[in-house]
């Protein structure tokens, strides 16, 4: 994610904050099976129903660390739950996970919801995942996923035009244009004939250099005539700053 300068025709006319035709393949797509509900996102129903089992226990697992008195506990996922055990005569609220559970979820991560400081995360949710289907004598890199696109979420049929595509960039010219690349890429700001016109029209108008953080004429002068080129944002001894701030 960054802002660079791009040579332009002084007539390139693309519109600003659309991204560029020449950097967005027009191949590709989701999986055929996706239509008509029997992938998601790689996978069918089935082991999608076991990856939120799976994510249902990390977060119970989590919840067992304890944070009573917190207005979090126990997470609404597991509150929710109509089976969770409540109290009293199972008409009060949900009680929260007990210790014993974060045992059972860490053997199955691999390692103590402790360890990360907002307990399981999503290598330990994969790793449970992993183990529920170990544990039915099951290989969890073949069992539940999509047979039509192998796992990959797309159209198979299109994965060499996706492959063989390759990126157009405007036209080349003597004006000065500023571009983001937040996405694949998209002018914003008109072409401009001079440095000095382009920075000028980018401090009057407000134009961002990181989020709603703008720069004055010279410091985009400097950084027009520099290496016009900047990360969105550089944080070091100065703190949080704009790139172009940064490298100017």
């Amino acid at each position: 994610m960054r802002r660079e300068i791009r040579r332009v025709p002084l007539d390139f006319d693309w519109p600003l904050n659309k991204i560029w035709e020449g950097f967005v393949n027009p191949y590709g797509g989701p999986c055929p099976a996706k239509a008509c509900g029997e992938c998601f996102n790689g996978v069918t129903a089935g082991r999608a129903y076991v990856t939120a089992i799976a994510q249902l226990l990390a977060v119970a697992g989590s919840d067992a660390l304890g944070r009573r008195g917190t207005r979090l506990w126990p997470h609404p996922y597991i509150a929710e739950l109509p089976m969770a055990p409540r109290f009293p005569k199972y008409d009060g609220p949900a009680v929260g996970p007990t210790s014993d559970l974060a045992e059972l979820t860490g053997a199955l991560a691999g390692r103590s919801p402790a360890v990360c400081l907002f307990g399981h995360d999503a290598c330990d949710q994969l790793s449970i995942e992993e183990k529920l289907i170990e544990a039915a004598g099951l290989d969890p890199k073949r069992w539940g996923i999509c047979p039509v696109c192998e796992g990959e979420a797309d159209d198979p049929s299109q994965r060499e035009a996706v492959k063989s595509w390759k990126e157009t960039p405007p036209p080349k010219g003597d004006a000065w244009q500023l571009w983001e690349t937040v996405s694949e890429g998209s002018p914003i700001s008109p072409p401009k004939a001079s440095p000095e016109e382009l920075a000028r029209w980018l401090a009057d108008n407000g134009v961002s250099s990181f989020g709603y953080n703008t720069e004055d004429y010279d410091t985009w002068l400097r950084f027009i005539q520099g290496s016009g080129w900047a990360p969105s944002a550089v944080l070091d001894a100065s703190g949080m700053r704009s790139g172009v701030a940064a490298v100017t």
